[in-house]
C-alpha cells in the first residue's frame, strides 16, 4: 500500500513538470490507485470494521425490543395485580364486615340470653322469698294463736275463777278462735 501511495506520488510530481491535466495536479494513473485503496479499504472495513458493529447494533437492537415487550407484559402484569389486590380487598373487607355483623348479632343474642337468664333468677328468687314470707307469716301466725289461746286460758281461769281440764280448755278456745276468724272473714 505504501508502495502504491510512493509511486502515485512520483507520477503527480511528473504530471506538474509535463503541463496539462497534470498541471491542475490530477494524473489519471494515481487518480484510479486511488480509487483502488479507497476499494480495497472499503472492503476491509467491511469485513473486519461494519460487520462486527453491524452485528453489535443488532443485538442491541433486538435487546431493547426485548426489553420494550418485557416492560409491556411486567405494565400488563402489574394492573392485572393490582386489579386481583383490589378484588382481594373487597373481598377481604365484606368478609370483615360480615364477620363484624355476626359478632355483633351474637353479642345480641348473648345478652338477650343473659338478661333472660337473669330475669329468670330474680322470679326464681322472688318466689322463694314470697314461700319463705309465707311460711314465716304462717309461723307468726300460729305463734301468735298459740300465745292468744294461753292468754285466753288465763283469762278464762281469772273470769270463771277456776281451771278447766286442758282438753275442755283447747276445745274452747279452739272454738273461739274459729268464731273470731269467722267473724273477721265476713266483715
Amino acid at each position: 500500500m505504501l508502495l502504491l501511495i510512493a509511486h502515485a506520488s512520483e507520477q503527480a510530481t511528473e504530471a506538474v513538470a509535463s503541463g496539462g491535466i497534470g498541471s491542475i495536479g490530477l494524473d489519471w494513473h494515481s487518480l484510479v490507485l486511488q480509487i483502488i485503496n479507497f476499494a480495497i479499504l472499503l472492503l476491509l472495513l467491511k469485513k473486519f470494521a461494519y460487520k462486527p458493529i453491524l452485528d453489535i447494533l443488532e443485538s442491541r437492537h433486538k435487546k431493547v425490543e426485548e426489553s420494550l415487550k418485557n416492560a409491556k407484559d411486567i405494565e400488563k402484569l402489574k394492573i392485572s395485580l393490582e386489579k386481583e389486590k383490589e378484588t382481594i380487598l373487597k373481598d377481604a373487607h365484606a368478609k370483615a364486615q360480615n364477620i363484624l355483623e355476626q359478632s355483633k348479632k351474637q353479642a345480641g343474642e348473648m345478652l338477650t340470653a343473659a338478661e333472660q337468664k337473669a330475669a329468670d333468677r330474680d322470679q326464681q328468687l322472688l318466689a322463694a322469698a314470697n314461700a319463705k314470707i309465707a311460711h314465716e307469716t304462717e309461723q307468726v301466725h300460729k305463734s301468735l294463736l298459740n300465745e292468744a289461746a294461753t292468754f285466753i286460758a288465763k283469762a278464762t281461769e281469772k273470769v270463771l275463777n277456776r281451771k278447766l281440764d286442758s282438753t275442755v280448755d283447747h276445745a274452747f278456745i279452739n272454738e273461739a278462735i274459729a268464731e273470731v276468724g269467722n267473724n273477721e272473714k265476713v266483715k
